[in-house]
């Protein structure tokens, strides 16, 4: 049989588990940090150690790949890289939350998987138990504890580190609604990813690391400071605040993806402002994505006067 190692280093409790037969034969808990660069490795030695195994005898890996802390889902997903290179064996990714839902033994309501986000918003995602494993019934989100509970109308089972920032909070508020998820597996949220992988490893097994992606839900800091300065600049040139033109970008679609276009077709403006000589064709080109530039901006006008009306 496969033995799968299953790799959690998206959350500060990371951790390093061994499936074999459908048994977890090894588990490492890895010390409450921020990124585990410097002992995710030394855990997954210790955890086949534990089993008196060679990482020549793992069959597949589990990983986890997010949401979750940015360079903790960055060490994870390159150590499995590095191993799928040097082994030729398959991986499977594994979302967090899914990960962290599957720790939760079967029920019949539905499942809030919750990790602490920061910035005053909390990851999360729900589920509901079909057959063995606990199936989607939302996309990832990344949203303030406020907002995460207009959404909840029936008694539902929580259950992730954000309960340790947030979990009053949402007993409070949510009242009956909220159910403690400590009827729990008692195991890892690496040994969810190694169970929740095996399927896929077992009728699927890949190689191909394109494949493996990092879901990282919310943009990254240096992102997110890119985009005030882009949000502060448009805002100057278009006379507005700031602030105004972040919330409208969060909140509008249409206005979002006019935003986009009209980045765009400036930059492509501007790379034919840059150019010498233009051909004929370059020439009607550039009128015509002044234009369309034009008409996109005074839409976005429009928005922005509705909301500041």
């Amino acid at each position: 049989m496969m033995k799968i190692l299953g790799i959690d280093s998206s959350i500060p409790q990371g951790s390093i588990a061994l499936l074999e037969n459908n048994h977890i034969i090894s588990e490492i808990s890895l010390e409450d940090r921020a990124n585990h660069s410097d002992g995710l490795l030394i855990a997954v030695d210790r955890a086949l150690s534990q089993a008196r195994i060679r990482l020549e005898d793992v069959g597949g890996f589990g990983v986890t790949t997010g949401p979750g802390s940015f360079t903790g889902l960055r060490v994870g997903v390159s150590l499995v890289k590095g191993f799928v290179l040097a082994r030729e064996v398959p991986f499977k990714g594994i979302d967090t939350l899914e990960a962290v839902s599957a720790c939760v033994k079967p029920t019949v309501l539905p499942i809030c998987a919750i990790l602490d986000a920061r910035k005053k918003e909390v990851y999360c995602a729900f589920f509901k138990y079909q057959g063995d494993y606990p199936k989607r019934l939302t996309s990832d989100l990344a949203i303030a504890p406020e907002a995460l509970c207009r959404d909840i109308s029936e008694p539902t089972v929580f259950i992730g580190n954000g309960l340790n920032t947030y979990g009053d909070f949402l007993h409070r508020r949510l009242g009956d609604r909220f159910i403690d998820g400590a009827n729990t597996k008692n195991h890892t949220v690496a040994a969810s990813a190694a169970i929740l992988a095996k399927p896929f490893l077992d009728q699927n097994p890949c190689l191909d690391l394109d494949e493996l992606k990092i879901k990282y839900v919310r943009k990254s800091e240096a992102e997110i400071n890119l985009l005030k300065k882009k949000h502060q600049t448009e805002a100057e040139k278009m006379k507005i605040d700031t602030e105004l033109l972040e919330k409208v970008s969060n909140e509008n679609e249409e206005f979002k993806k006019l935003y986009e276009e009209h980045a765009l077709l400036k930059n492509r403006v501007d790379e034919l402002n840059k150019m010498k000589f233009l051909s004929a064709d370059q020439e009607v080109e550039k009128k015509k994505h002044q234009k369309e530039k034009l008409k996109t901006k005074d839409r976005m006008e429009e928005i922005l006067s509705s909301y500041q009306s």
